[in-house]
């Protein structure tokens, strides 16, 4: 079974994310901020990651840059599940290495997609 990691301070979004890929099939593990989503990434290594930017403690952003410093979890791709739709955060979520950027609120089965496509192979946004 595969591993999503989703890392999303709003519980309610968190649940239903959550959920849905079990429903799919998933094994679905949560972090309410990127720094427990990082140390859960390190400790699991999660096939993919579906992280959201604006939290507390350690944002996506940040998140991003630290999962990309560690040989061991720099592979593992990311979709961003964001509110943050301007052309800056799209190209700022590029920069780090984002493979997928979605924003709130997705259709389910566009979700699925992105993590279907990411789970048959991790090519990174054009």
């Amino acid at each position: 079974m595969k591993k999503v990691l989703v890392i999303e301070d709003d519980e309610s979004i968190r649940r239903s994310v959550g959920m849905m890929l079990r429903i799919s099939g998933f094994e679905a593990f949560y972090a309410e901020n990127g720094s427990i989503g990082l140390q859960l990434a390190q400790q699991s290594m999660p096939d993919v990651v579906i992280c959201d930017i604006a939290m507390p403690v350690m944002d996506g952003y940040k998140f991003m840059e630290e999962l990309k410093k560690n040989s061991t979890t720099a592979k593992i791709p990311v979709i961003f599940l964001t509110a943050k739709a301007s052309e800056e955060d799209i190209q700022k979520g590029k920069a780090l290495g984002v493979n997928a950027y979605l924003t709130k609120p997705i259709w389910p089965a566009d979700l699925l997609k992105a993590v279907q496509e990411q789970i048959g192979g991790s090519t990174t946004v054009a």
